[in-house]
């Protein structure tokens, strides 16, 4: 696995219960099928209180992580195959550990969603994401910068087709997207590869699209290829 770094943080209670229970899930402690152990025996190896740990076995509940059934066990779930979207985004928000399966798994999954994406995006508004693009000329070498413009790039070319289900999926990769871009664009590697991939897809662009699918699947195989040689 790859540790992406954050900045500690002192928890309140019930944010620590809530991350500690996802990093047992997530690392297998509690097995997907298998229960948690009893409220007793969870809150004294947590340390925490009872009601701090009602409060967040609902809201793991909510989230899916987990199943609650008045007078029986709390049953794990399965997440990878029973959950939806939005665990994605509470797996980030929870801890400073993405899994190497995970990013591998997203990456695999942009490869097959954006190039057409950004082929539908470039048919509707060229302009605009011509517009766009012009600000990849003064990026400079911060990593922070050029992992916002990428990740807003896709955003835009999602918000272009009009489809507002691309941008629905889309968005729930966002705080993914932004741990993994400030690690990936601190190397100048990364940042040299992109800079030729924002002139390549203006150069589509300006040449009527035809090749921009093209463009951005090779781009992102190139960012899955850096993931697989650095995990």
């Amino acid at each position: 696995m790859k540790n992406i770094e954050t900045a500690p943080k002192l928890l309140r209670p019930s944010e620590y219960t809530e991350n500690q229970l996802i990093a047992g899930i997530l690392e297998g402690r509690y097995e997907a099928g298998g229960h948690l152990p009893s409220e007793r025996i969870l809150s004294e190896s947590l340390g925490v209180t009872r009601p701090t740990l009602r409060e967040t076995l609902k809201r793991l509940s909510a989230e899916g992580w987990v199943t609650i059934k008045q007078g029986k066990p709390t049953r794990v779930n399965n997440y990878l195959k029973e959950g939806g979207l939005g665990l994605l985004s509470s797996i980030i928000r929870h801890g400073n550990e993405v899994y190497q399966e995970m990013i591998l798994h997203f990456l695999e999954t942009r490869i097959v969603l954006f190039p057409g994406v950004a082929a539908i995006a470039v048919t509707k508004k060229p302009a605009e994401l011509l517009r766009f693009l012009e600000g990849s000329e003064s990026l400079g070498d911060d990593a922070e910068a050029f992992a916002f413009f990428d990740w807003d790039l896709q955003l835009l070319m999602t918000e272009l087709t009009e489809n507002p289900v691309f941008r629905m999926i889309v968005n729930d990769f966002t705080p993914l997207c932004q741990k993994l871009g400030n690690y990936y664009f601190d190397h100048p590697t990364a940042r040299d590869s992109s800079r030729s991939y924002y002139k390549e897809l203006k150069l589509s662009i300006k040449s009527g699209g035809d090749g921009t699918e093209a463009v951005v699947k090779r781009a992102m195989e190139v960012a899955m290829a850096f993931w697989k040689n650095s995990l």
